[in-house]
């Protein structure tokens, strides 16, 4: 009676740590719930997402394999998320991780070869985030001007700021704060923030 007792809990022990291990652990998830905005953005875990239907030349070969690619683990980033830079590392953190879940699952069908990866990485290229010219953009409100370019081309190109829906930007300029204050930069104050929103409201996606 004991040892049946016994077997059975072992047996209940491992379907818990099995359920465990795929639930929580796996790199795979299985649901990808997301909210898109009438902009077509979205936060999903940390990124910023773009229905697929709103990519950049949506419909075509590359769009469809870097789709494949990507939204197969996580919801898809829009291309604008990164610069060409950041891409490049990305697409071949992406390809690691391809590799290793096609060696673990054979049923895995994501399309993705030498040839495949050149042409993603050339198309994330063109569409990724583009720096502006301070001179082009709108001066007024002025506070929130000063601050944007200021600000944010102490640490990178200028972004447009259509590139993002409002509510994005908030998300953006959050982590902008954490940023600063891991890398002991002067962190920008909730005043601050709210001019650099009102600035970027009329000019945001």
């Amino acid at each position: 009676m004991k040892r049946t007792i016994f077997i059975t809990l072992a047996v209940m022990g491992t379907g818990l740590a099995a359920f465990l291990l795929l639930n929580y652990y796996s790199p795979i998830q299985t649901s990808r719930p997301s909210r898109f905005d009438a902009n077509d953005q979205a936060l999903s875990n940390g990124l910023i997402a773009i229905d697929k239907k709103a990519l950049p030349q949506a419909g075509g070969k590359v769009a469809a394999y870097y789709d494949a690619a990507c939204a197969f683990c996580h919801d898809l980033p829009d291309p604008a998320s990164h610069d060409a830079i950041e891409w490049a590392y990305v697409v071949d953190r992406m390809e690691e991780l391809i590799i290793e879940l096609k060696g673990r699952e054979k049923k895995i069908l994501v399309p993705w070869d030498g040839e495949i990866k050149k042409e993603v990485l050339a198309y994330l290229e063109e569409q990724a985030f583009q720096g502006m010219n301070p001179d082009d953009l709108p001066h007024t409100p002025e506070k929130g001007a000063k601050l944007y370019k200021a600000i944010c081309a102490s640490c990178h190109t200028l972004p447009d700021p259509s590139m993002h829906s409002l509510v994005v930007w908030e998300y953006v300029l959050s982590k902008m704060q954490h940023f600063q204050k891991d890398m002991a930069l002067p962190v920008m104050s909730e005043e601050e923030v709210a001019a650099l929103l009102e600035y970027l409201k009329p000019l945001s996606r």
